[in-house]
């Protein structure tokens, strides 16, 4: 499939795919689809706390230095599926370097699902939802405290984010 126009039934009929895996998506998946193969999607977040939203983002400003990567069962909740397995993964460094280690992680996650076959297990705990930052959650607060104006700062320094800025009269000044 190279496009998402051609994620549709016919199509992944004519394959009969074991698995379907979506790396980095965050488009909305037809039920059909998710009701007729096994769809896996990729959640960085200690589930069920960290559904939604920007989850690296957030788990960054909430303190967290690292996260499980968990490999879940694509279904009608918002990850809320059961996952298939997990490995834990770094949130340091910028934005760029958490997803390309995310990338090599999601390989071995993948190889994993497909040479075990392993049985989903229901998520279990408190269910904690993010929400999807915006260009204006970017914006900084020279209040807070050095490793914090870092983190705001290196949480959006990369691929196609919005930069991390601040507003000083008519300037707008934005960091990296």
């Amino acid at each position: 499939i190279d496009s998402e126009s051609d994620l549709n039934y016919p199509n992944l009929k004519k394959l009969q795919p074991e698995y379907i895996f979506f790396p980095h998506w965050n488009s909305i998946v037809d039920e059909v689809i998710y009701s007729n193969f096994k769809c896996v999607v990729f959640h960085t977040a200690p589930l069920p706390y960290g559904r939604g939203g920007s989850p690296i983002q957030n788990l960054i400003l909430r303190g967290f230095r690292k996260s499980p990567l968990c490999a879940i069962e694509m279904t009608n909740i918002l990850d809320g599926g059961s996952i298939y397995c997990s490995e834990e993964v770094s949130l340091e460094g910028k934005i760029s370097e958490i997803f390309f280690n995310l990338a090599s992680t999601v390989e071995k996650l993948i190889l994993k699902i497909v040479n075990e076959n392993p049985k989903p297990i229901p998520q279990e705990g408190e269910i904690v939802e993010f929400k999807r930052l915006k260009a204006v959650d970017n914006e900084l607060d020279f209040s807070l405290v050095p490793e914090e104006l870092f983190d705001r700062i290196r949480m959006v320094d990369g691929l196609d984010y919005p930069k991390a800025f601040k507003k000083i009269g008519k300037y707008r000044l934005k960091f990296s």
